[in-house]
């Protein structure tokens, strides 16, 4: 481990210290037609016995006090190649290696051949049988660690003001062979038990113990961290690591996506008979792995495999990524993975060497492997995939010694000391407050926080200055009683607005439970608005706006509700509510007679759902910001029937309403992927328009995912409809070709949306309507369409979408053309 720890640290080529009398030769290593880097080739020092070898990227790093005058660069595949240096004097050389051809007389190969075509093909040809996913059924232990160090910083951060305070923490910090620093600052074991079944399709990993130490957990720490933990199956064509698709070494096609080498001679691995291949991707610009793997000369099974790739793949902040499986024959031609080794290289600024980042590296090591023995079914009947008690987080040292064979390095135990001695500290404790608040909007206190820090102030033309103060308990607080409200003032219109919802939860608040609350709300909406844009009292949306908010609502909401989780990913509530909706601001309500209607009323019952299989912390809300999907295995399906009952809590109106909607990405290996999202509804009944289905329109500066961007607030009404979204992520497929681009790492997407549905005579106002419309507000008739492209990651998290509406450019304050940016975090 320490070794490949150290193959990673190569990447980033720090000053060393320079003796007198010393030569230090260092550079990169790469293929002269594509610059691809060529990993494990052997570079030394002519007439010594100094040398070293090159690491995944193809970095290296040689220095003796010897003399000499010259470096031979050495690699299977290619020419040798020797080249002068400058004696006792420090260097920077870079090499580029010709290939050369091979001839094997272990395989026939056919004339005119490379001779690793032939193994490949073999390899192909018995994939369904050295694939561990045919077994019937499986199962394992497995011990896995992960840690992470913050690297290649300067003594200048010592007197940052973050760190400043802490000094004793640098008495941990280490260095690496080229002088690269590191400070260890998080580590995790844990033990876990796996089962799989193929059918009925069943996995299960039961948690057997975990303990952890690390500073802090910023608000994207759990997914750097989650990456770390992947299995990657190089059986399948294609492999998903950090949100992208790679080919695999062994693709079923393997000729389009990889060079190879093989050498002439078979090498032993653990005792048994190997081909040795490398190989690197077709062209500079594809994402794809370097690397190498061995493979057993007669089953053709891969013995093991080593998997990098770095700043060429368009992967964001990471500047390196290292993968190697080792996999063991269990007799009978079985094969099975017996460990992983992952290692990362993350930094904010990927193609900077000397830019301060973190290692992030995970071991894993498996072990009671069983094969096609199914176990009974109560093993695979817990709802949740993975299952933990709380008694993993209280093993004793006996049993980490026994799990691990070994005790922990002093490095590592170093960590846990680390750790509790900073979470200790006062000045700790008050930074890490502030970053909580700056990150999520709320100030962190032991039983509540308060916030939200973004719209304690903000300003409309109606309200005026708009004064709120909120509270929550906290998020990942354990008493059974949740609880979150808040209390705003208008200094114009001079009236309070607040909101208040309890909540007591049955069970674990992010496992499956049950919960029963009530809320009360009264505040200012804006009908047509999506779930997803900028807070509407956010203290920069009135500055973000292209036109005034003149269509306001003031709304009451008070319900009660039953939530219960089934199993993990599917949601249910049911409530029973009261809603009044009035108008806010310069207009009115009016009948079909032009007579003023104060306000409406609906009142009734709902149930709506969600199912994310598998997704933990959702909720069933048909319309919530919190619910975000990304990349899951299967669609989310969510549903909403809400009616309202005449006279029932005063309610007006008899009304119902059915909402279904279904949202993917669809990976498309090397074209990227699909994200669409298909919504329709239905209403029965005869009601005034806040209730009828009125699509989101967006006329903010900002770009909005849910919304037609294009389209006005309270544009169009129906009762009944159907939307679509389409997205089209190349993921930087065309861009990545052309010179000069494919450095600012810049993704290219294309996308269209459409709504569709109508309008029936009975709430229409044009027809026999009894109430009618605002000025802007206009039936729907055809399908409404816009479509663009955008140009994505930009500085990593900008996106802009270049938006074209194609009909109903008649309406008033309508655009033919925006071009709208938006923010997004993805590797």
């Amino acid at each position: 481990m320490r070794l490949l720890y150290c193959l990673l640290a190569l990447t980033i080529l720090s000053p060393c210290l320079v003796f007198s009398q010393k030569t230090t030769v260092y550079g990169r290593v790469v293929e002269a037609t594509t610059g691809s880097p060529v990993s494990f080739a052997n570079v030394f020092c002519v007439g010594t016995t100094a040398g070293a070898y090159t690491d995944e990227l193809g970095n290296y790093l040689v220095d003796s006090p010897e003399k000499f005058d010259s470096i031979r660069v050495s690699a299977l595949g290619y020419q040798d190649t020797v080249l002068a240096v400058k004696i006792f004097q420090k260097q920077e050389i870079n090499i580029r290696l010709k290939s050369t051809d091979y001839t094997l007389g272990e395989v026939v190969v056919h004339a005119g051949e490379n001779p690793a075509f032939e193994v490949l093909r073999n390899v192909v040809k018995h994939k369904k049988e050295n694939d561990p996913e045919k077994f019937t059924a499986y199962e394992y232990r497995s011990y896995n660690k992960v840690q992470f160090d913050l690297n290649n910083f300067t003594d200048k951060i010592k007197k940052n003001f973050l760190f400043k305070p802490f000094p004793f923490v640098w008495q941990f910090q280490d260095s690496l062979a080229n002088g690269v620093r590191y400070l260890p600052f998080m580590f995790k074991e844990n033990v876990r038990q796996h089962y799989y079944r193929k059918k009925p399709k069943a996995y299960r990993e039961y948690v057997i113990g975990e303990r952890e130490a690390q500073f802090f957990k910023g608000p994207k720490s759990d997914e750097f961290i989650s990456e770390l933990y992947l299995n990657p199956n190089v059986y399948e064509n294609f492999v998903v690591i950090l949100d992208k698709s790679f080919p695999s070494p062994i693709n079923d096609n393997f000729k389009r996506h990889y060079k190879y080498f093989l050498a002439d001679t078979l090498t032993m691995v653990d005792g048994l008979p190997c081909y040795y291949l490398r190989f690197a991707p077709t062209g500079a610009s594809d994402v794809a792995f370097t690397g190498s793997m061995f493979i057993h000369d007669s089953t053709y099974a891969v013995k093991r495999v080593e998997l990098n790739f770095s700043i060429e793949a368009n992967v964001n902040f990471v500047r390196s990524f290292y993968v190697r499986i080792d996999y063991d024959w269990l007799g009978q031609k079985h094969w099975f993975a017996k460990e992983f080794n992952v290692l990362a290289d993350f930094t904010a600024i990927e193609h900077s060497a000397e830019m301060t980042g973190f290692f992030g590296h995970r071991h894993s090591e498996l072990k009671d492997i069983v094969v096609d023995q199914p176990r009974e079914d109560e093993i695979y009947a817990p709802i949740e995939q993975v299952i933990e008690t709380d008694s993993v987080r209280l093993r004793d040292e006996a049993f980490w010694l026994a799990e691990r064979g070994d005790t922990l390095s002093q490095e590592e135990r170093d960590i846990f000391y680390l750790v509790d001695t900073i979470q200790r500290n006062k000045k700790f404790k008050l930074i890490k407050k502030t970053f909580s608040a700056i990150g999520t909007g709320w100030i962190p206190f032991k039983y509540y926080d308060i916030g939200q820090l973004f719209t304690f102030y903000s300003y409309n033309d109606v309200e005026g200055s708009r004064l709120k103060f909120g509270f929550r308990t906290p998020k990942k607080s354990t008493f059974p009683l949740q609880a979150t409200g808040y209390a705003a003032y208008g200094t114009r219109d001079e009236r309070w607005k607040f909101n208040s919802e309890l909540n007591w939860v049955f069970g674990q608040r992010y496992k499956r439970h049950t919960l029963v609350g009530a809320s009360w709300k009264k505040d200012v909406n804006q009908l047509g608005r999506s779930y997803r844009a900028i807070a509407l009292d956010h203290v920069f949306t009135y500055f973000l706006q292209l036109a005034p908010f003149d269509t306001r609502t003031f709304e009451e909401y008070q319900s009660a509700h039953v939530e219960r989780e089934w199993f993990l990913g599917f949601v249910t509530r049911a409530a029973v509510f009261r809603q009044n909706v009035a108008p806010f601001g310069d207009y009115n309500f009016l009948n079909s007679e032009g007579g003023v209607v104060p306000s409406f009323d609906l009142s009734g019952w709902k149930v709506s759902g969600r199912l994310a299989y598998g997704e933990k912390g959702i909720n069933a809300r048909f319309y919530d910001p919190d619910n975000v999907f990304f990349m899951l295995r299967y669609p989310v399906v969510s549903f909403d029937f809400t009616a309202g009952i005449k006279d029932f809590l005063d309610g007006g109106f008899n009304y119902q309403r059915l909402s279904l909607r279904v949202e993917h990405q669809q990976r498309l290996n090397k074209w990227g992927y699909l994200a669409y999202m298909v919504e329709g509804g239905k209403i029965w009944g005869t009601v005034p328009y806040p209730f009828l289905a009125i699509p989101f329109g967006n006329q903010a500066v900002l770009a909005d995912k849910a919304s037609f961007n294009m389209m006005n607030y309270l544009e169009f009404a129906s009762d009944e409809y159907v939307a679509l979204h389409l997205e089209h992520h190349f993921e930087g497929l065309f861009f990545n070709k052309i010179p000069g681009v494919r450095k600012l790492k810049l993704r290219e997407l294309v996308f269209g949306k459409v709504f569709a549905g109508r309008l029936s005579a009975k709430n229409d106002p044009a027809r026999d309507g009894r109430w009618q419309f605002p000025e802007r507000l206009h039936p729907i008739q055809e399908p409404y369409v816009e479509i663009g492209f955008g140009i994505e990651n930009i500085i990593k998290l900008g996106r802009v979408d270049f938006t074209w509406r194609l009909n109903y450019l008649d309406h008033e304050d309508t655009y033919r053309f925006l071009p709208k940016p938006s923010f997004q975090f993805r590797f």
